[in-house]
Protein backbone atom coordinates (compact mmCIF):
# COMPACT_ATOMS: atom_id res chain seq x y z
CA UNK A 1 0.00 0.00 0.00
CA UNK A 2 1.48 3.40 -0.98
CA UNK A 3 2.65 5.70 1.82
CA UNK A 4 -0.08 8.37 1.30
CA UNK A 5 -2.82 5.75 1.66
CA UNK A 6 -1.10 4.26 4.72
CA UNK A 7 -0.93 7.68 6.40
CA UNK A 8 -4.55 8.46 5.51
CA UNK A 9 -5.84 5.18 6.90
CA UNK A 10 -3.66 5.47 10.00
CA UNK A 11 -5.39 8.76 10.85
CA UNK A 12 -8.89 7.25 10.55
CA UNK A 13 -10.84 6.84 13.80
CA UNK A 14 -10.83 3.06 13.41
CA UNK A 15 -7.06 2.81 13.46
CA UNK A 16 -5.54 5.90 15.05
CA UNK A 17 -5.31 4.33 18.53
CA UNK A 18 -3.86 1.01 17.42
CA UNK A 19 -0.35 0.10 18.51
CA UNK A 20 2.23 0.45 15.76
CA UNK A 21 2.74 -3.31 15.62
CA UNK A 22 -0.98 -3.96 15.24
CA UNK A 23 -1.38 -1.38 12.49
CA UNK A 24 1.70 -2.65 10.67
CA UNK A 25 0.20 -6.14 10.69
CA UNK A 26 -3.07 -4.86 9.20
CA UNK A 27 -1.17 -2.88 6.57
CA UNK A 28 0.38 -6.12 5.36
CA UNK A 29 -3.14 -7.35 4.60
CA UNK A 30 -4.24 -4.18 2.79
CA UNK A 31 -4.04 -2.98 -0.79
CA UNK A 32 -4.94 0.29 -2.48
CA UNK A 33 -7.14 -0.13 -5.54
CA UNK A 34 -8.02 2.38 -8.26
CA UNK A 35 -11.50 2.34 -9.78
CA UNK A 36 -13.07 4.06 -12.76
CA UNK A 37 -16.51 5.73 -12.53
CA UNK A 38 -19.41 3.27 -12.27
CA UNK A 39 -17.19 0.30 -11.38
CA UNK A 40 -18.98 -2.22 -9.17
CA UNK A 41 -16.98 -3.01 -6.03
CA UNK A 42 -19.22 -5.57 -4.33
CA UNK A 43 -22.68 -7.00 -4.93
CA UNK A 44 -25.62 -7.27 -2.56
CA UNK A 45 -25.67 -10.73 -0.95
CA UNK A 46 -21.89 -11.22 -1.11
CA UNK A 47 -20.03 -12.25 2.01
CA UNK A 48 -17.41 -9.53 2.59
CA UNK A 49 -13.81 -10.55 2.05
CA UNK A 50 -12.50 -7.03 2.74
CA UNK A 51 -13.27 -3.86 4.64
CA UNK A 52 -13.35 -1.01 2.14
CA UNK A 53 -12.24 2.54 2.93
CA UNK A 54 -12.75 5.39 0.47
CA UNK A 55 -9.57 7.50 0.30
CA UNK A 56 -10.41 9.52 -2.81
CA UNK A 57 -13.53 9.77 -4.94
CA UNK A 58 -17.04 8.65 -3.99
CA UNK A 59 -18.95 5.37 -3.66
CA UNK A 60 -22.72 4.89 -3.91
CA UNK A 61 -24.45 2.13 -1.95
CA UNK A 62 -27.57 0.93 -3.73
CA UNK A 63 -30.06 -1.92 -4.01
CA UNK A 64 -32.10 -3.34 -6.89
CA UNK A 65 -35.39 -5.18 -7.05
CA UNK A 66 -36.24 -6.12 -10.61
CA UNK A 67 -36.16 -2.92 -12.64
CA UNK A 68 -36.31 -0.70 -9.59
CA UNK A 69 -33.19 0.71 -7.99
CA UNK A 70 -32.77 2.72 -4.79
CA UNK A 71 -29.78 4.66 -3.53
CA UNK A 72 -28.95 3.75 0.08
CA UNK A 73 -26.20 6.27 0.67
CA UNK A 74 -23.03 7.88 -0.60
CA UNK A 75 -19.62 7.31 0.99
CA UNK A 76 -17.02 10.07 0.72
CA UNK A 77 -13.39 10.21 1.94
CA UNK A 78 -12.24 9.12 4.36
CA UNK A 79 -14.90 6.59 5.37
CA UNK A 80 -15.37 2.84 5.63
CA UNK A 81 -18.50 1.04 4.50
CA UNK A 82 -20.16 -2.26 5.41
CA UNK A 83 -18.27 -2.35 8.73
CA UNK A 84 -20.71 -4.54 10.68
CA UNK A 85 -21.17 -6.98 7.80
CA UNK A 86 -17.40 -7.33 7.49
CA UNK A 87 -16.74 -7.90 11.17
CA UNK A 88 -19.55 -10.44 11.60
CA UNK A 89 -19.27 -12.03 8.13
CA UNK A 90 -22.87 -11.21 7.20
CA UNK A 91 -24.24 -11.02 3.64
CA UNK A 92 -24.09 -7.48 2.31
CA UNK A 93 -27.42 -5.67 2.30
CA UNK A 94 -26.52 -3.45 -0.65
CA UNK A 95 -24.20 -3.21 -3.61
CA UNK A 96 -21.45 -0.61 -3.97
CA UNK A 97 -20.18 1.21 -7.07
CA UNK A 98 -17.98 4.19 -7.71
CA UNK A 99 -19.48 7.50 -8.76
CA UNK A 100 -16.20 8.98 -10.01
CA UNK A 101 -12.55 7.90 -10.25
CA UNK A 102 -11.76 6.59 -6.80
CA UNK A 103 -8.93 5.30 -4.67
CA UNK A 104 -10.12 2.70 -2.18
CA UNK A 105 -8.16 0.69 0.37
CA UNK A 106 -9.22 -2.91 0.88
CA UNK A 107 -8.21 -4.60 4.16
CA UNK A 108 -8.66 -8.36 4.42
CA UNK A 109 -11.56 -9.24 6.69
CA UNK A 110 -10.04 -12.12 8.66
CA UNK A 111 -7.21 -10.10 10.31
CA UNK A 112 -9.76 -7.42 11.22
CA UNK A 113 -12.04 -10.00 12.81
CA UNK A 114 -9.18 -11.43 14.84
CA UNK A 115 -8.20 -7.95 16.03
CA UNK A 116 -11.81 -7.16 16.91
CA UNK A 117 -11.93 -10.24 19.18
CA UNK A 118 -8.54 -9.58 20.77
CA UNK A 119 -8.38 -5.82 21.24
CA UNK A 120 -11.01 -4.00 23.30
CA UNK A 121 -9.93 -0.56 22.06
CA UNK A 122 -10.33 -1.57 18.44
CA UNK A 123 -13.70 -3.16 19.22
CA UNK A 124 -14.86 0.12 20.77
CA UNK A 125 -13.70 2.03 17.69
CA UNK A 126 -15.70 -0.36 15.50
CA UNK A 127 -18.75 0.16 17.74
CA UNK A 128 -18.39 3.95 17.58
CA UNK A 129 -18.20 3.97 13.76
CA UNK A 130 -21.13 1.58 13.49
CA UNK A 131 -23.19 3.75 15.87
CA UNK A 132 -22.34 6.87 13.87
CA UNK A 133 -23.47 5.21 10.65
CA UNK A 134 -26.66 3.98 12.31
CA UNK A 135 -27.53 7.47 13.57
CA UNK A 136 -26.88 8.93 10.13
CA UNK A 137 -29.10 6.38 8.40
CA UNK A 138 -31.81 6.85 11.03
CA UNK A 139 -31.80 10.59 10.34
CA UNK A 140 -32.12 9.90 6.63
CA UNK A 141 -35.01 7.51 7.19
CA UNK A 142 -36.83 10.06 9.35
CA UNK A 143 -36.35 12.71 6.70
CA UNK A 144 -37.66 10.36 4.00
CA UNK A 145 -40.79 9.61 6.03
CA UNK A 146 -41.52 13.02 7.57
CA UNK A 147 -40.29 15.63 5.08
CA UNK A 148 -41.30 16.63 1.59
CA UNK A 149 -38.67 16.28 -1.11
CA UNK A 150 -37.99 20.03 -1.19
CA UNK A 151 -37.59 20.06 2.62
CA UNK A 152 -35.10 17.21 2.35
CA UNK A 153 -33.11 19.14 -0.22
CA UNK A 154 -33.21 22.30 1.92
CA UNK A 155 -31.92 20.42 4.94
CA UNK A 156 -29.22 18.70 2.90
CA UNK A 157 -28.03 22.11 1.67
CA UNK A 158 -27.96 23.43 5.23
CA UNK A 159 -25.83 20.46 6.34
CA UNK A 160 -23.43 20.95 3.41
CA UNK A 161 -23.07 24.65 4.14
CA UNK A 162 -22.51 23.97 7.84
CA UNK A 163 -20.02 21.15 7.49
CA UNK A 164 -18.19 21.81 4.24
CA UNK A 165 -18.10 25.50 3.43
CA UNK A 166 -19.40 27.76 6.25
CA UNK A 167 -19.23 30.68 3.81
CA UNK A 168 -22.45 30.30 1.84
CA UNK A 169 -20.86 28.50 -1.11
CA UNK A 170 -20.03 24.88 -1.76
CA UNK A 171 -19.63 22.42 -4.62
CA UNK A 172 -21.93 19.43 -4.93
CA UNK A 173 -19.83 16.43 -3.83
CA UNK A 174 -21.23 14.27 -6.66
CA UNK A 175 -23.44 14.59 -9.74
CA UNK A 176 -27.08 15.65 -9.56
CA UNK A 177 -28.41 12.21 -10.60
CA UNK A 178 -26.68 10.66 -7.60
CA UNK A 179 -27.89 13.46 -5.33
CA UNK A 180 -31.46 12.93 -6.48
CA UNK A 181 -31.26 9.22 -5.69
CA UNK A 182 -29.61 9.94 -2.35
CA UNK A 183 -32.47 12.26 -1.38
CA UNK A 184 -35.18 9.94 -2.67
CA UNK A 185 -36.42 11.89 -5.68
CA UNK A 186 -36.14 11.85 -9.45
CA UNK A 187 -33.62 14.11 -11.25
CA UNK A 188 -36.58 16.09 -12.61
CA UNK A 189 -37.91 16.67 -9.09
CA UNK A 190 -34.46 17.71 -7.95
CA UNK A 191 -34.31 20.39 -10.65
CA UNK A 192 -37.78 21.65 -9.73
CA UNK A 193 -36.86 21.72 -6.04
CA UNK A 194 -33.70 23.72 -6.69
CA UNK A 195 -35.88 26.18 -8.61
CA UNK A 196 -38.36 26.38 -5.73
CA UNK A 197 -35.53 27.10 -3.29
CA UNK A 198 -34.44 30.12 -5.31
CA UNK A 199 -37.15 31.97 -3.37
CA UNK A 200 -35.19 31.13 -0.21
CA UNK A 201 -31.82 32.37 -1.39
CA UNK A 202 -30.45 29.31 -3.20
CA UNK A 203 -28.78 29.52 -6.59
CA UNK A 204 -27.11 26.71 -8.54
CA UNK A 205 -24.62 26.93 -11.39
CA UNK A 206 -23.66 23.45 -12.58
CA UNK A 207 -22.31 21.91 -9.34
CA UNK A 208 -21.74 25.20 -7.51
CA UNK A 209 -24.35 26.11 -4.89
CA UNK A 210 -24.72 29.52 -3.25
CA UNK A 211 -26.66 30.04 -0.01
CA UNK A 212 -27.46 33.75 0.11
CA UNK A 213 -29.86 33.72 3.07
CA UNK A 214 -29.20 30.84 5.45
CA UNK A 215 -31.72 32.07 8.05
CA UNK A 216 -34.53 32.21 5.50
CA UNK A 217 -33.66 28.74 4.23
CA UNK A 218 -33.55 27.35 7.77
CA UNK A 219 -36.91 28.93 8.57
CA UNK A 220 -38.41 27.18 5.53
CA UNK A 221 -36.83 23.82 6.46
CA UNK A 222 -38.27 23.76 9.99
CA UNK A 223 -39.24 21.48 11.60
CA UNK A 224 -37.30 19.24 9.27
CA UNK A 225 -33.97 20.72 10.34
CA UNK A 226 -34.12 18.79 13.60
CA UNK A 227 -34.46 15.53 11.66
CA UNK A 228 -31.52 15.77 9.33
CA UNK A 229 -27.92 15.33 10.38
CA UNK A 230 -26.70 12.84 7.83
CA UNK A 231 -23.17 12.22 6.64
CA UNK A 232 -22.24 12.53 3.00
Amino acid sequence: MPVPEIETIRAHALFRDLAEEQFADLAQHAVAKRFLPHDTIVEEGDHPQFLWLVVQGAVELFSRRGRREASIGVVLPVSAFFIASTIYDLPLQASARTIEPSSIVAIEAEPLRRLFEADGGFARAILAETARSFRSMTSELKAQRLCTSVERLANWILVQDRDHSRNGQFVLPYDKRTLAGHLGMTPENLSRNFALLSDYGISVNRREVAVRDREKLAAFAEPAASLTDWEV
